[in-house]
């Protein structure tokens, strides 16, 4: 038969193991959350929708009011665009730059390791076309 205290430091063990193991759970589903929230405020209806919320619009203002969400949302859909392109861009003249210097392992695992976050990245735009959905 254990003893209390025996009882006792495995009770608090465990649910400190179970405490630590539900933080590191719900930690990443907030973060999800969040990103995908982020994800969503960079497409046009997501934006929309989301404005509209913040705002809380009667119908007469949302007629009112949603041209005005849409045209800013196109206008930053291009900017999100453009930061892509111009990411891209400084990617490829950093591998340019380094190839001289680097060896060929080097330098395959530096082209590696870019297009994996790339990858990465993509994952989290639900679908590389959204960007110019209307």
């Amino acid at each position: 038969m254990m003893k209390t205290r025996t009882k006792t430091i495995l009770v608090i063990a465990g649910t400190l193991i179970i405490g630590i193991i539900l933080g590191v759970f719900l930690t990443g589903a907030v973060m999800r959350h969040r990103l995908n929230r982020i994800a969503e405020m960079q497409t046009r209806p997501g934006f929309v929708k989301i404005m509209e919320h913040i705002i809380q619009p009667t119908e007469k203002q949302k007629k009112e009011i949603e041209p005005i969400l849409t045209n800013t949302a196109h206008r930053l859909t291009q900017v999100y665009v453009d930061k892509r392109k111009k990411i891209a861009q400084i990617g490829d003249s950093l591998r340019s730059e380094l190839q001289p210097y680097l060896t060929d392992e080097q330098y395959q695992r530096l082209t590696r390791r870019m297009r994996h976050h790339e990858r990465e990245h993509r994952k989290w735009r639900h679908d590389k076309d959204r960007y110019h959905k209307k």
